[in-house]
C-alpha cells in the first residue's frame, strides 16, 4: 500500500489530521517535526533559533530518509520539508501527496492560539500569514496528487475526503 504524505503550511491541521488517518486506515503515524524535537529534545522554535533553519532542514532531511523503505505510514510533514527536492525524491516514490489548505484567516487564527510557530517571524499579523501562504501554495500544489481545503470542514469530513480519494487511487 502506499504511504500518505500530509503537506502544507503551519496550520492547516497535517498532525490532526494524520494521527486521525493513521487510525480510520490502521496504518502507523509518522510527524516528521516531532521526531526532529525528539532527537534534539527540543522544539522546532528553539531548533530554529539555536541552531538555524539549516540546521532544521538538515535533521528534515535524515527524518524522511529513515522513511524512504517504509510502508504503511501516514506521514505528516513539516512546512518545508516537502520544499527540498531531495525530501520530495524520496517520499514521492511510494506515496499519495495531499495538500492540506486553509485561507490565511484559518492560518492565523490557529496559530496565534499557539506561540510555537518557527518559521513565522515575531510580530507576524494576517499579511505576513497571507503572503507566506501565497508564496508557498503554488509549490505545495505542484508536489501533491490532491489538495483538501480544511477551513470549513470538521476534522471527520477531512479525514473522509482523504480516504475516498486515497482508496480510489490505489
Amino acid at each position: 500500500m502506499k504511504n500518505i504524505v500530509l503537506t502544507g503550511m503551519m496550520g492547516v491541521g497535517k498532525s490532526a489530521v494524520g494521527r486521525m488517518l493513521s487510525r480510520e486506515l490502521d496504518m502507523k503515524f509518522v510527524d516528521t517535526d516531532a521526531q526532529i524535537e525528539a532527537l534534539l529534545g527540543m522544539p522546532i522554535r528553539d531548533i530554529c533559533k539555536k541552531h538555524g533553519t539549516i540546521r532544521l532542514r538538515s535533521e528534515e532531511e535524515l527524518a524522511v530518509s529513515k522513511l524512504k523503505d517504509i510502508q504503511n505510514l501516514v506521514i505528516a510533514t513539516g512546512e518545508g520539508t516537502m520544499m527540498n527536492d531531495k525530501n520530495y525524491a524520496i517520499l514521492a516514490q511510494n506515496s499519495v501527496i495531499i495538500l492540506l489548505n486553509a485561507s490565511a484567516e484559518t492560518v492565523y487564527a490557529r496559530i496565534c492560539r499557539k506561540n510555537n510557530r518557527s518559521l513565522l517571524p515575531k510580530g507576524a499579523d494576517l499579511e505576513t500569514v497571507r503572503q507566506l501562504i501565497n508564496n508557498n501554495y503554488d509549490t505545495y500544489s505542484k508536489l501533491s496528487h490532491y489538495e483538501v481545503t480544511v477551513d470549513k470542514q470538521d476534522l471527520d469530513s477531512v479525514v473522509c475526503e482523504i480516504i475516498a480519494y486515497y482508496k480510489s487511487h490505489l
